[in-house]
């Protein structure tokens, strides 16, 4: 409580946060914001229905995120510890987390999509309908491993505009697809605009 409060790690520390706020806000909006989206551009009980398939769809298609979400929490400060060696070091982690992502993403999607005329039915009747939207999201997630995982190395190594950049292009183009198609082709649309946008 007796030291300064605006020193310089404040302030790297401010804009760091500042920097990585709206990659997190764009990742929140691709989780909620279709669903709203959904409700909103459908008319009466098929917005709640397609948005009630969506949930599901996103739910599913979610465990492949799993993986790339504990390599997010390793990757991050080791990029950062290796951040200062020089790119060929961050090169290096960056290439094998590739690796090991498309390993265990790519069989996972595909058994994931392979099951889902098998799982979607335990959501209840009717969920079947989700299977287009399933297969999309599945294979943006797939799409997704097969890139890397750029995102945390690019959140401690890169410079701050880039993943604003980044951020806001996968939202806005999101949102000129979800909102041209959705109201002709309702859910999977929806499930194309995301996984174009991600």
């Amino acid at each position: 409580l007796s030291g300064p409060l605006y020193d310089g790690m404040f302030a790297a520390t401010l804009k760091a946060g500042l920097a990585v706020l709206p990659t997190n806000i764009a990742l929140r909006l691709f989780g909620d914001g279709p669903a709203i989206a959904l409700n909103a551009i459908l008319p009466g009980a098929s917005g709640a229905i397609a948005t009630s398939l969506y949930i599901v769809a996103r739910k599913i298609s979610s465990i492949v995120q799993l993986v790339r979400t504990a390599f997010a929490y390793v990757l991050a400060p080791l990029a950062s510890a290796l951040s200062t060696g020089g790119k060929e070091k961050v090169s290096s982690i960056y290439g094998f987390s590739t690796r090991i992502l498309i390993a265990l993403a790519l069989p996972m999607a595909a058994v994931l999509g392979a099951m889902g005329p098998a799982i979607l039915p335990v959501f209840g009747p009717g969920a079947e309908n989700a299977l287009v939207a399933l297969w999309i999201m599945l294979g943006a997630r797939a799409f997704e491993a097969l890139c890397g995982a750029a995102a945390p190395i690019q959140q401690v190594v890169s410079a701050h505009r880039q993943q604003l950049v980044g951020s806001v292009t996968g939202v806005s183009v999101a949102c000129v697809i979800g909102g041209y198609f959705t109201p002709q082709y309702g859910l999977n649309a929806m499930a194309w605009a995301v996984g174009i946008g991600l």
